[in-house]
């Protein structure tokens, strides 16, 4: 939408003219944007569903495919996911995908491909499925010129390439696919927006969680985060990129204690909290995770461990493996800590096994290290 501030503006009068003249085919887009400022901004997730659906009952009578998809793909990714599970909007975005192809809207389909994969990689889809669509993705996107879609795409598809192992670096997206240092320069070719660089970075934080670099992504997140909720007002990344930020300055603190630290980790966590309290199914994993990295700081180990198992189990209950597997690792940590080696090393154990199960090879090697060095 351009600048993220004008979009009250300009909802408000596409509906004003559409009060006043009937209906267009700018009409449900304007809908679906008041849905996002009423639920995003005011807090009305019934105003939000009401307005989101008014936007699909209008497009159903317009029946103008061409713009079908677009509507679609902005109702799902801004509104539709704060109050259904989001591995449930990947079907409808891909039926928005195969629309925008049947009219030959390669933009709007190249944010279907990119958006599926953005869900895909945070949902815990195995990585050897990752991989493979980004290289088909990725070559469907350079043929159309799409080049911020294939932009963030490689990026995303270069972070899998870490994970299972396949590039020498663990954090730095630099490998087969993406090469973070031509694209971050000022001045080069294949320099993007200050506005691009934010998202990819934020991604990065995920990489930061899974090797244990937290201060690198503390480090990020102090500097992305509130530009980055700006950025992307309702956007389905968002519940866990906040969550990414809280976890990494939340566990960079047990070593490096910084007031910017928790100031972020605070406000993420209590965003967190009043998303889930207004019916967001996407938040409780990681609300409970983030509880059990707090008590784990303050030196509550049971409480922690409590909270840690309850994790598992809340992401567990959804596929989310890597999650899993974080909380695992972190509880062996936890454990660690307080001088219990042989439940640190099961949950340790149990870590590699879930990362082993989705395909994040890189990791498992690094964690069997990590291990090693403990245990002998």
């Amino acid at each position: 939408f351009g600048d993220p501030d004008f979009i009250p503006s300009v909802a408000l009068e596409t509906l004003r003219r559409t009060f006043k003249h009937g209906v267009s085919e700018h009409s449900p887009p304007a809908f679906t944007m008041l849905g996002l400022v009423m639920g995003y901004a005011m807090g009305d997730f019934e105003a939000r569903m009401t307005f989101t659906q008014a936007s699909f009952d209008i497009l159903s009578k317009l029946g103008r495919p061409a713009t079908e998809a677009s509507i679609i793909l902005q109702c799902y990714i801004l509104n539709q996911h704060w109050k259904q599970p989001v591995e449930e909007i990947v079907e409808p975005i891909q039926e928005a995908y195969r629309l925008a192809v049947s009219v030959g809207d390669m933009d709007v389909a190249g944010w279907c491909m990119l958006v599926t994969n953005v869900i895909h990689f945070f949902t815990g889809t195995p990585l050897s499925q990752i991989d493979y669509d980004s290289e088909t993705y990725s070559k469907v996107l350079l043929d159309f010129r799409q080049s911020t879609q294939y932009t963030f795409l490689i990026a995303i598809w270069q972070m899998v390439l870490n994970l299972r192992g396949t590039s020498k670096h663990h954090i730095a997206l630099i490998g087969d696919a993406f090469d973070e240092r031509s694209v971050f320069s000022r001045d080069g070719d294949n320099a993007i927006s200050g506005v691009h660089k934010r998202g990819i970075l934020m991604f990065k934080t995920q990489l930061c969680a899974i090797f244990g670099d937290y201060e690198q992504g503390a480090k990020i997140s102090v500097e992305n985060t509130s530009g980055y909720i700006h950025d992307n007002p309702g956007g389905v990344s968002l519940p866990p990129a906040l969550f990414r930020a809280a976890f990494n300055c939340l566990a960079a603190s047990h070593s490096a204690p910084k007031r910017e630290y928790s100031k972020v980790a605070k406000q993420c966590l209590k965003q967190l909290k009043q998303w889930n309290k207004q019916g967001n199914p996407n938040c409780p994993h990681y609300i409970m995770l983030l509880k059990a990295e707090r008590h784990f700081l303050r030196g509550n180990h049971s409480d922690a461990a409590g909270m840690y198992v309850k994790a598992i189990e809340s992401a567990g209950g959804r596929g989310y493996t890597q999650d899993q597997a974080i909380a695992n690792e972190r509880l062996g940590d936890c454990w660690m800590d307080c001088g219990r080696k042989e439940e640190a090393k099961g949950r340790y154990e149990e870590s590699i096994r879930l990362y082993d199960e989705w395909g994040a090879a890189g990791k498992v090697v690094d964690l069997h290290a990590k291990v090693g060095k403990m245990f002998g």
